[in-house]
Parts: structure tokens; C-alpha cells; sequence
């Protein structure tokens, strides 16, 4: 079967993509503008318009059906759908594919974008997390947002607080040394830290205990206090501190 497809599809689209389009960008300038849309008979123009609309709506291009597009109330006796898209050939492609490419779909670009703004803010939910849980201050460093942002890919932001939630209740003296996203949810040595601390079984006499913040005594910043005493950072917290259970 063929497809009708809109060239420039994205000028017509609303802009958004979170509930279902019912309206399109249809500007005066469409009839007024275009020389040879002026120049057609007003079921041609209008039949363009419906076109555009009608595949913003299902967001792939329009059948090519005589069958289908008079239930969409294109009457074929009136006058014939060929001589319309003959007359239309410059504002549309036909063509075999029932999908409209990403480049030309603005849904799609629509998509990713508020795809990209959600996953942003799942990264800075996630390293928030991470630091109440540890007692850290970390950085959203391009390394800790490349190790979460590759996670979310196959993962959700529940499995990897799941993570963090086992990874704090570790036992391991030495701990506090390697206490980083990198250690918990990232890959090191053919290690995957997220499957194995998702995985972790939780130790039931580590739930009695409380989650203490220890600052080092040799900090230069806070020498042991928590709270930076000289600089450009004064009175604001360390980040020497690490999160222990006791």
C-alpha cells in the first residue's frame, strides 16, 4: 500500500506530546503565502490541510485508500484523490513506508526531547539519593552522569535506589574509602556493582543500626568538625564526611 506523507510536517505540529493533539499549527500565510496553494481550488487547499492534520493525529503518514479516506470525509466524486495530490506534489510524497522518518516526525523529536528532560532529572533524583543515604556531598561530575544515565537505559530509578539501599548496609571496614557512584552502580573490572548490590541479601542486624556522618580529623578543611572554618567555603558542610553505621 501507499502513504501519503506532508513534507515539512513539523511546522504544523502544536509542540507537544504528553495527551492526544487536537489542533494543528495552521497559519494564514499557508493559503496566502504559498503561490501555488493559492492558485488551486479550494478543495485541493483543503484537502492539504486535512492531510497534515490527519497524520499529526496518527503520527504516521495517511493511507493512500480511497476506502479509508472517505470515512475521513474525502469524497473521491467530487473530485478524484489523484488529481488532488497531482496538484499537491510539492507539498507531499508518497511513498511506501506506513512510518514517518524520525528526521521528519515531529512527535518523535518532541519525544526525546522531553525523554532527555525526564532522564536528566531521574540523574539528579538518583545522586540525591545516593548522598542522603551515604552522608556525602557528591558532585554531579560528567562521569557520574554517564555511569547513571547508561544505567537508566535498561534500568528504572526504583532498581537503583535498590542498589543504594544494600550498598549502605555493607560491613566492609574499609567502606568508606569507596564510597562512590562508580562502587554501587557502575562497572569495574567486569563487575557489575548494580547487579550485585540489587541482588545484595540484606542483613537483618544492620536494620537496628543508626546512620552516623564521621568527618576526618586530618581534613584541612574542617579538621574534624563537619563544617568548613576557612575560604571561600566557610560555614558550609564538608564533603570529608562518610556515612557509618554504628
Amino acid at each position: 500500500m501507499e502513504y501519503i506523507h506532508v513534507k515539512n510536517l513539523k511546522k504544523y505540529h502544536p509542540g507537544y506530546h504528553d495527551r492526544d493533539l487536537i489542533w494543528c499549527k495552521v497559519y494564514f500565510s499557508i493559503m496566502n503565502g504559498e503561490p501555488e496553494l493559492e492558485m488551486m481550488c479550494e478543495i485541493d487547499q483543503w484537502r492539504f490541510v486535512k492531510f497534515a492534520m490527519l497524520e499529526l493525529q496518527v503520527r504516521n503518514p495517511v493511507p493512500l485508500d480511497i476506502s479509508y479516506l472517505s470515512r475521513k470525509g474525502f469524497n473521491d466524486k467530487v473530485r478524484p484523490i489523484s488529481e488532488t495530490i497531482k496538484m499537491l506534489h510539492n507539498f507531499l510524497t508518497i511513498c511506501n513506508a506506513p512510518v514517518t522518518p524520525d528526521e521528519e516526525n515531529p512527535c518523535i523529536e518532541v519525544e526525546k526531547k522531553d525523554i532527555e528532560v525526564e532522564k536528566n532529572k531521574y540523574i539528579q533524583d538518583f545522586l540525591s539519593y545516593f548522598n542522603q543515604k551515604n552522608g556525602k556531598s557528591l558532585k554531579l561530575t560528567p562521569e557520574r552522569n554517564r555511569i547513571i544515565k547508561a544505567r537508566l537505559e535498561n534500568h528504572t530509578i526504583e532498581d537503583l535506589k535498590k542498589a543504594v539501599d544494600n550498598f549502605v548496609l555493607d560491613d566492609w571496614s574499609e567502606r568508606h574509602k569507596f564510597c562512590d557512584i562508580v562502587y554501587c552502580i557502575g562497572i569495574r573490572n567486569k563487575v557489575d556493582n548494580l547487579d550485585k548490590w540489587m541482588n545484595a541479601k540484606q542483613k537483618k542486624t544492620r536494620q537496628t543500626k543508626n546512620l552516623v556522618i564521621v568527618y576526618e580529623s586530618k581534613c584541612t578543611l574542617c579538621a574534624g568538625t563537619g563544617v568548613v572554618n576557612n575560604g571561600n567555603r566557610k560555614g558550609e558542610k564538608c564533603v570529608c564526611g562518610t556515612g557509618k553505621y554504628i
